[in-house]
């Protein structure tokens, strides 16, 4: 069977039409014209006349109210001053060629042409139609004769009027009326609607001519394109036949279109046995509702959708990511719907994997957290008498040490600790800050005096190394409102770090300064190595350091950066790092707005 595309069905319809259109056009190219001057135009020139016919009747009338019967006949004395007036006003208004009064027996007794005069009319219309009270009228077109004989330039009706008096005929009025420029303009009428219908029959046949052979050249293009269209879908049923994915196509109605290979081996029916059928005929009943409320819900939003679907197949349960969406025509209407479903089923066995391992991490991660408190807090014991007893020897409380190393030995051991002090409470305070669990006391804060608080506090290790602390805060710097121990365990972290990472006869400078929106914003600027944008990564990343190559006289656990961050986050504000290789560090802390206190 052949099968004809609608498109090509449409170009052959329209073909026929054209042909059609073709054979009208040049019928009324050829029939209009002639039947505007065989019938039209008679028509219309009759019409003419006989308007001219029943003009001159009025006139004539009008005009032989103003004559005078002599001895119950007409002659030369029944033609008043009046009547004189009358006519030449007729002529004026009605463009009257000429006015002629005959007596009973056919002489003319007045004209408006002196020449005629005194003739006798003896032809037989005027005695055997005129005489007996008929009107008579004639046509004479311009180069012709009248009925008497007389050549005439213009188109001209004559009417010959009788004038009767109480039922008898005495004589008649010829009245010649001027129908030159009627005529002449309904000679441009038919002759331009003949021109113009035939121009645009002509323009017509033209235009469908062209038309033909571009359908012909369109038919030639379109079984062409059905050839491609052809092999085209061909190559597509061949890739969808050697795919893995599940595919099948239903119509509006949920009857099935297609199904390919993957499809006839899972489900064990082919393509030929499926057609028209639906999901109810194949599935249990619930399978089917799931699957038809999906095409419904593809159908009603025009869109495609997303779900996931649990098949059963000879070896067991299967999950399937399920792609549905419309396929539309060419003129945007939608006629069906594919279903693309891929096998999951072992992916989502190893997302089961990774959410379990997941899970063990965070509980791990937990007990890790949990650990790092009990240690540190067991740590922080000994370590405070070790600090407290250190001390006492520092400041000599119970007398001389002795010898002048034990001096050294005693601060030796004071620093020590106070360094592991700091260290402890940095995993403390991350442990508490990655459980959720740090509380802020939040007061307002001096900014100055905070500075200068953690400058003092690292003024020693400043000078050991050779670096100048400064600070630059303005004098009306409003306060913030934040927690002061962590606003100084920040401002250590960072100092500490500028001073460790800087050259001999460094700089460290502490700024201060209010942003566009009103927000603090703290700096921390240094001289010393700089980083890398590499290195910046690595330094904000807990127990990492940008260096871990580089010689430095104090040593850390790479912590400091990120609990700076994650406490800045607690403030609702963030830690920015600008820095290069050789060229020194800036860390910048901005404060939302609304930690800013402002003077009344």
């Amino acid at each position: 069977m052949v099968i004809i595309s609608r498109e090509t069905l449409s170009v052959i319809l329209k073909t026929r039409v054209l042909r059609y259109i073709l054979f009208i056009a040049l019928t009324i190219m050829l029939i209009i014209p002639a039947f505007n001057w065989q019938v039209v135009y008679p028509l219309f020139v009759n019409q003419i006349i006989e308007d001219a016919e029943e003009k001159a009747i009025q006139i004539g009338t009008h005009l032989s109210f103003n004559l005078k019967l002599v001895s119950n006949e007409l002659s030369a004395g029944s033609v008043s001053e009046i009547y004189l007036e009358e006519a030449e006003e007729h002529i004026q208004d009605f463009h009257l060629e000429k006015v002629k009064i005959f007596t009973r027996i056919g002489k003319v007794i007045f004209s408006t042409e002196s020449v005629d005069l005194g003739t006798l009319n003896t032809h037989d219309y005027f005695h055997d139609i005129v005489a007996t009270g008929a009107k008579f009228t004639n046509f004479v077109e311009k180069g012709a004769q009248t009925l008497e004989g007389r050549l005439v330039k213009r188109d001209v009706v004559e009417t010959y009027v009788p004038i009767m008096r109480d039922g008898r005929f005495v004589g008649a009025h010829e009245v010649y009326l001027d129908i030159t420029e009627r005529k002449r303009s309904l000679d441009d009428l038919v002759w331009q609607s003949s021109l113009w219908i035939f121009g645009l029959c002509f323009a017509l046949v033209g235009a469908v001519v062209v038309a033909l052979f571009r359908a012909a050249a369109d038919m030639n293009k379109r079984s062409h394109a059905e050839d491609e269209h052809f092999k085209s879908e061909k190559r597509l049923r061949e890739i969808l036949n050697n795919t893995t994915s599940v595919i099948c196509l239903k119509d509006i109605k949920g009857h099935y279109l297609f199904i390919n290979s993957q499809y006839e081996k899972l489900f064990h029916i082919s393509n030929d046995e499926i057609l028209g059928k639906t999901d109810y005929d194949l599935f249990p009943k619930e399978v089917a509702e799931i699957s038809k409320k999906n095409d419904l819900e593809v159908l009603e939003t025009n869109s495609p959708i997303e779900t996931e679907e649990n098949v059963l197949h000879d070896d067991g349960l299967h999950t399937y990511i399920s792609i549905r969406f419309p396929l539309r025509h060419s003129d945007d209407q939608v006629y069906a719907v594919c279903d693309i479903s891929t096998d999951i089923t072992d992916r989502k066995q190893v997302e089961v994997i990774l959410q379990e391992t997941q899970k063990e991490a965070e509980k791990a991660n937990k007990a890790k957290s949990e650990f790092l408190s009990a240690m540190s807090h067991d740590l922080r014991t000994p370590l405070n008498a070790i600090m407290g007893f250190s001390d006492m020897m520092r400041m000599k409380a119970f007398g001389p040490l002795g010898d002048v190393h034990y001096e050294h030995y005693v601060d030796d051991i004071y620093n020590s600790g106070s360094l592991l002090v700091s260290l402890i409470n940095d995993v403390l305070d991350l442990s508490k800050v990655e459980a959720g669990k740090y509380e802020l006391a939040e007061e307002s804060l001096d900014i100055s005096s905070i500075i200068q608080m953690s400058i003092r506090q690292l003024q020693n290790m400043a000078n050991t190394s050779n670096q100048s602390l400064s600070y630059d805060v303005p004098s009306d710097m409003p306060s913030l409102f934040g927690d002061e121990r962590a606003m100084i365990q920040i401002l250590n972290n960072l100092i500490s770090n500028a001073i460790k990472f800087s050259r001999d006869d460094g700089n460290v400078t502490v700024g201060s300064k209010v942003g566009g929106s009103n927000g603090i914003i703290i700096s921390v600027s240094d001289t010393g190595i700089g980083m890398s944008e590499e290195g910046i990564v690595k330094a904000l990343k807990p127990f990492e350091q940008a260096d871990g190559t580089h010689s430095r006289r104090h040593e850390g656990t790479g912590l400091g950066l990120h609990l700076c961050t994650n406490l800045m986050m607690l403030f609702g504000g963030s830690l920015n790092i600008e820095s290069k290789v050789k060229h020194g560090t800036t860390v910048t802390l901005r404060f939302p707005p609304e930690r800013t206190i402002l003077p009344l």
